[in-house]
């Protein structure tokens, strides 16, 4: 992707947060109804931690949204989720995918993001994102805005344990 237009997509992503006036609260997780989940696809591992983790929420009988950033040829394994790249970017930093816009467009109860590294396109559909509560991982003082619950990682620890910690916190913090 061109530098300008990474530049560009930035810029729109804090546009869009500073316009998403989304009412943020928690939902007790046994209330919950709708969850969302967002990742970087990177390898069969991880694909399989992510499903793993989708499968659980729907044992708990919650509806479940998946929504992936593939990197160009990177793979869509077994394309159970909806996916997005760079290529749903316009030239002045706009996004043209229906896969964001349909995932933005719901009101979630949760939105989890299962990431260790920060991403600026998975920034850009957090940013304008409608979910009442959005969890992810702590990253650094500037990723604040956009979550509502931050998980840190310890250096040792990975998304296993990300996914974990979520899962345990949602469950723990809703009931109280």
């Amino acid at each position: 992707m061109m530098g300008f237009q990474k530049k560009l997509i930035a810029f729109n992503t804090r546009k869009q947060l500073k316009k998403n006036n989304t009412l943020r609260n928690t939902v007790a997780y046994e209330a919950m109804k709708k969850a969302a989940v967002l990742f970087t696809a990177e390898d069969m591992h991880k694909h399989g931690l992510v499903k793993g983790f989708v499968q659980q929420l729907e044992k708990d009988g919650k509806d479940v949204t998946v929504l992936c950033l593939l990197a160009e040829g990177q793979d869509n394994f077994e394309f159970l989720f909806n996916f997005f790249g760079e290529t749903d970017f316009d030239l002045m930093g706009n996004s043209n995918s229906m896969a964001i816009e349909n995932f933005n467009n719901v009101s979630f109860d949760y939105l989890f993001h299962l990431d260790v590294t920060p991403n600026y396109l998975i920034d850009y559909v957090l940013s304008d994102n409608k979910a009442k509560c959005r969890i992810g991982p702590h990253f650094e003082e500037d990723k604040n805005a956009f979550y509502d619950m931050m998980i840190h990682l310890g250096p040792e620890e990975g998304l296993h344990d990300l996914i974990n910690n979520m899962y345990h916190y949602v469950k723990k913090i809703s009931t109280q």
